[in-house]
C-alpha cells in the first residue's frame, strides 16, 4: 500500500510526464501512433486469422513434439530457433485456443520492439519531424503488423534486431554495465534468433570502431564479449546447426527462388538480383505501392549520406552493416536474401530514412504551422495504408473447411490438394474440422506441372468429392477452368482469400 509521500511524489512524475507530452506534440504523436499499433496489432491476433503452410507446418512441430524433441531436427525441412520453439511450446500449452499460444510470443516482441524503436528513435532523432516519421513507419507498418501474429521466428528477428541498436546507443552508469547487458542479450538472442549472428557481427563492429577512437581502455573487455559470443554461437552450432537435414533442401529451394547473391558484379544477374531484393526491402520497409516505396527509398540513401558526411560513422555501421552482411553471407549461399528472412532489416532502412529527412529538414527548415500539419499527415497517411487491406491474410483455409463441414452428404469424398495438407492436418488434430468417416485424399507433397496434377491426381476422382485448395490459388483456378471445359461444373463452392473449396459430381467407375 503505498504512502501518502509516495503517492504525492508519483503524482508529480506523472504530471511532468503528461506536462512534457503536452508541450512536446512529437511525443505525444508518436505515442498516440504507438498506442495504434499495439490495438492494430491486437485486432489482427484476436482475427486469428488462418495458418498457411509453413506456418502449420511448424505448428504441428510444435504441438505434436515434446520440449526434448523440438531440440532434434524438425519434420517437414522446417528450422526454427530453439529457445523460440521453447517459449512457443510453453505458450501453447498455456492458452486454451492453441493458434493464440502460437502467436503470442510474436505479438508481445512486436510490442516490445515498438517501445524500443520509440526510445532508440527519441535517441537519434533530436528533430520532432524525422522523429515522428520514423515512428509511425515502424509502427503503422502493414509487414511488421501482419508478422506480429505469425507462427514464425521472424517478429523476433526484428526485436532483437530493435534491441541491440537500442542497448548500444542508450546510456549506462558504467562501461561494465553496458558490456554486461549487451553480452547476456548476445547470448539469448543466438538461441532465439537465426539472424542474431548478423546483428552481433555489425554491433561488434561498431563498438570496436567506437573504442578504437574514444574509449581505448574498453578494447579487451569488447574483445572479451565477442569471444563469448564466439564460443555460445559455436557450441550452438555444432549441437544444432552443423550437417543439419534440411541442409540441401533449404539450398535447393532457395536457389530456386534466386534467393543468393550471385557473385560476379559484372553480370546483369548481380544488378537485378540488387534491384529486385533491395526494392522487396524497401516494400516491406515502407509500402507494397512501388511509387511509395521508391520515394521513400530516396530517403534512405540520403540517410546513410548523412551520417557519413556528419561523421556519424557507429550509428552508421549499426544501419547499414547488417544489410551488407547479410548480403555477403547470401553470396555464398549460407543464408537468403529475400522475402519475410529480411524482415528485421526493415527497422535499419526506416532509420536511416530518418536521416535522410533530417538531412532535408536541415536544408529547407520548415515553419512550425507545416510541422503541426505534418505530423498529422504522416501518422495519418501511413495508418490509410495499413487499413487499406486490414485486418491481413495469407491463404483462409478455415472458412472452406466450414463450409465443407455445413454441407457435406453421405458418401462425400475430400480431396486436398498440394499446398492444403499441412494446413488441413493441423486444423484436423486442433478439432476445427471432423472428418466423421469421410474418405480424405491427401496430394504428394509436390507435382512436377499443373497439366501432369490434373491429370494424375484430379482425372482418376470418381463419384461426389470436395476439392479444397488453399496457399496456391493458381492451381485451383486451373483445376477449376479444366473441368468446366470437360462440362463438369461444381455442384457446390466456396472461395475466400487464397483458399476455396468446390463440390464436383465426377463420373463413377
Amino acid at each position: 500500500m503505498p504512502t501518502a509521500s509516495s503517492r504525492f511524489f508519483m503524482t508529480l512524475k506523472i504530471n511532468k510526464i503528461q506536462t512534457h507530452a503536452f508541450n512536446n506534440p512529437a511525443v505525444t504523436i508518436s505515442w498516440i501512433v504507438v498506442m495504434l499499433a499495439v490495438i492494430i496489432s491486437a485486432v489482427q491476433f484476436f482475427y486469428n486469422r488462418s495458418l498457411w503452410l509453413d506456418e502449420a507446418r511448424l505448428a504441428l512441430n510444435i504441438i505434436n513434439k515434446s520440449h526434448f524433441e523440438l531440440l532434434l531436427p524438425l519434420d517437414m525441412n522446417q528450422v526454427a530457433p530453439l529457445l523460440y520453439l521453447q517459449i512457443v511450446k510453453l505458450f501453447s500449452a498455456l492458452t486454451p485456443e492453441a493458434e493464440y499460444g502460437l502467436r503470442l510470443f510474436s505479438l508481445l516482441c512486436f510490442w516490445a520492439a515498438l517501445v524500443l524503436f520509440y526510445k532508440t528513435a527519441r535517441l537519434l532523432l533530436k528533430d520532432t519531424l524525422p522523429f515522428v516519421f520514423v515512428v509511425s513507419l515502424f509502427a503503422l507498418n502493414s509487414s511488421m503488423v501482419y508478422y506480429s501474429s505469425e507462427v514464425k521466428q521472424y517478429m523476433t528477428d526484428v526485436f532483437i534486431a530493435v534491441l541491440f541498436v537500442f542497448l548500444l546507443l542508450r546510456d549506462y552508469k558504467s562501461p561494465g554495465t553496458k558490456h554486461l547487458s549487451i553480452l547476456v542479450a548476445g547470448i539469448v538472442a543466438i538461441w532465439v534468433s537465426n539472424v542474431a549472428p548478423i546483428i552481433l557481427c555489425a554491433s561488434g563492429v561498431g563498438l570496436l570502431q567506437q573504442a578504437a577512437i574514444k574509449q581505448k581502455k574498453d578494447l579487451w573487455q569488447l574483445v572479451g564479449v565477442g569471444g563469448v559470443w564466439l564460443i555460445v554461437f559455436v557450441v550452438y552450432y555444432v549441437l544444432f546447426l552443423y550437417d543439419h537435414p534440411t541442409r540441401a533442401f533449404m539450398q535447393a529451394y532457395w536457389s530456386e527462388a534466386h534467393a543468393f547473391l550471385p557473385l560476379n558484379p559484372f553480370s546483369s544477374d548481380f544488378w537485378v538480383f540488387l534491384l529486385y531484393r533491395l526494392g522487396g526491402l524497401s516494400k516491406m520497409s515502407f509500402s507494397p505501392f512501388i511509387a511509395l516505396a521508391v520515394f521513400f527509398s530516396l530517403f534512405v540513401l540520403a540517410g546513410y549520406v548523412h551520417l557519413l558526411k556528419n561523421k556519424k560513422t557507429f550509428t552508421f555501421i549499426l544501419l547499414a552493416l547488417p544489410i551488407v552482411t547479410h548480403m555477403l553471407l547470401s553470396a555464398i549461399a549460407l543464408y537468403p536474401f529475400m522475402g519475410r528472412l529480411i524482415l528485421y532489416l526493415a527497422p535499419y532502412v526506416i532509420l536511416a530514412s530518418g536521416f535522410g529527412l533530417q538531412a532535408v529538414v536541415d536544408r529547407w527548415p520548415l515553419k512550425a504551422k507545416s510541422l503541426r500539419a505534418v505530423f498529422v499527415l504522416v501518422p495519418g497517411l501511413f495508418l490509410a495504408l495499413i487499413m487499406y487491406s486490414f485486418p491481413l491474410h495469407r491463404s483462409e483455409i478455415k472458412q472452406p473447411l466450414e463450409f465443407i463441414q455445413d454441407n457435406r452428404q453421405q458418401g462425400d469424398k475430400l480431396y486436398v490438394a498440394p499446398g492444403s495438407v499441412a494446413a488441413y492436418t493441423y486444423y484436423t488434430q486442433t478439432g476445427h474440422f471432423c472428418e466423421n468417416n469421410m474418405v480424405v485424399i491427401l496430394s504428394r507433397p509436390r507435382m512436377t506441372s499443373k497439366e501432369a496434377f490434373f491429370e494424375q491426381t484430379i482425372l482418376p476422382l470418381t463419384g461426389p468429392c470436395w476439392l479444397l485448395f488453399s496457399h496456391n490459388q493458381e492451381i485451383a483456378d486451373y483445376v477449376v477452368g479444366k473441368l468446366g471445359k470437360m462440362s463438369l461444373k461444381p455442384a457446390k463452392a466456396f472461395e475466400t482469400v487464397n483458399a476455396a473449396t468446390y463440390l464436383f459430381y465426377f463420373n463413377s467407375e
